[in-house]
């Protein structure tokens, strides 16, 4: 039985099988864009007599639909616009710009601010210390701590500072401190000179 069959038929037999299961499924998962394409090409030629009575400058063809302007026709809007170089002036800037440098980093500045972090988280550690302490032994404590740091004295750091171990006391501490208590933990002039030496 399979002898009687040629193979142009049994090939043409495949491909017709594949071919209409193919467009079956297309038919089948693509019915509603098919339909539209059919739509769309529909509208399109019976627009177009629409389309001849107006000017290109006047309509806007977009996903929306066509869009007719309120204008009357003969006005149209030119497309582009010709000058004559020689009709041009053109003015220079009244002050030159200036140019962009990158900002330049400071070593000591880093350094400065480098020092100012490591004596907050001290102050930090030393607050947890004498919470539990009296007046006098914080006062001493914080002076010591202080003298470290003769370069932040008569600093732009030295107010922050103060208020940063003020704000940290009254917070964490039992006993009361006074701001101005606080300021005369600072070094004096003549202990930052001993110790830069």
């Amino acid at each position: 039985m399979l002898e009687s069959i040629s193979w142009q038929e049994f090939i043409s037999t495949i491909a017709f099988l594949i071919g209409g299961y193919y467009a079956i499924t297309a038919l089948l998962l693509y019915s509603n864009e098919i339909t539209n394409i059919f739509k769309q090409k529909k509208l399109n030629l019976t627009n177009t007599h629409e389309r001849e009575n107006q000017t290109d400058s006047n309509e806007s063809i977009e996903l929306m639909g066509s869009v007719k302007y309120g204008r009357r026709q003969s006005e149209n809007v030119p497309r582009e616009e010709k000058s004559e170089t020689e009709s041009l002036s053109v003015a220079t800037a009244q002050e030159p710009e200036e140019p962009i440098t990158e900002a330049e980093t400071n070593e000591a500045e880093e350094a400065m601010l480098k020092s100012v972090s490591t004596l907050l988280e001290e102050i930090n550690t030393l607050t947890e210390i004498v919470a539990v302490g009296s007046k006098a032994e914080c006062a001493e404590l914080f002076r010591t701590l202080l003298s470290n740091y003769p370069e932040l004295f008569h600093t732009t750091h030295e107010p922050e500072i103060t208020a940063f171990i003020y704000n940290s006391c009254k917070e964490h501490c039992e006993f009361q401190i006074e701001l101005s208590e606080v300021k005369t933990w600072w070094p004096q002039q003549e202990n930052t000179g001993v110790n830069n030496q």
